[in-house]
């Protein structure tokens, strides 16, 4: 079963982490409609992160500031990739690994990246084996970030 909140129990502490946790959602998921349908990513919508990503920084958790200085660095590292790759790999993607490594950290953020690695990799063989697309055709890479962060929350 999904977890259970008991609302009497809960302190103003803990409504912030839970409204993070859904703004982080709902923000993977209208970038991840964005980039199905355009190709790219509204820097407005990831910038609206950026309170969050202050408090995240200001307010004590169990995630270290090395932690969340490794994070955006992983997200760092694709955003090189992308301007090594000539855009190959696509740099909003980059800019949105930055933000979520920012405030889930490296261990979360590794996690979120493998399970939004395998999804596009069944979803690559798929659409290569049974539809015949080659492998010039691009996927977009944040919807399956969204189902990544997902599996993050509900898989603890």
């Amino acid at each position: 079963m999904f977890f259970m909140i008991d609302f009497g129990k809960l302190s103003l502490f803990d409504i912030f982490q839970y409204s993070g946790i859904l703004w982080i959602g709902v923000l993977l998921f209208i970038l991840g409609v964005q980039d199905i349908k355009q190709k790219e990513i509204s820097c407005w919508w990831l910038i609206s992160i950026v309170p969050l990503i202050i408090s995240e920084l200001i307010i004590p958790s169990e995630i270290t500031l090395m932690e969340r200085v490794f994070g955006g660095l992983l997200g760092l590292f694709f955003v090189i990739v992308s301007k090594v790759t000539k855009g190959q790999i696509g740099i909003g993607d980059g800019y949105v690994l930055c933000a979520i490594g920012v405030i889930l950290g490296i261990s979360k953020s590794t996690i979120l990246i493998s399970y939004a690695f395998l999804l596009t990799s069944v979803v690559s063989i798929v659409l290569l084996v049974f539809f015949r697309w080659n492998r010039k055709k691009t996927i977009p890479f944040v919807p399956f970030l969204f189902f990544g962060y997902l599996g993050c929350i509900l898989i603890k």
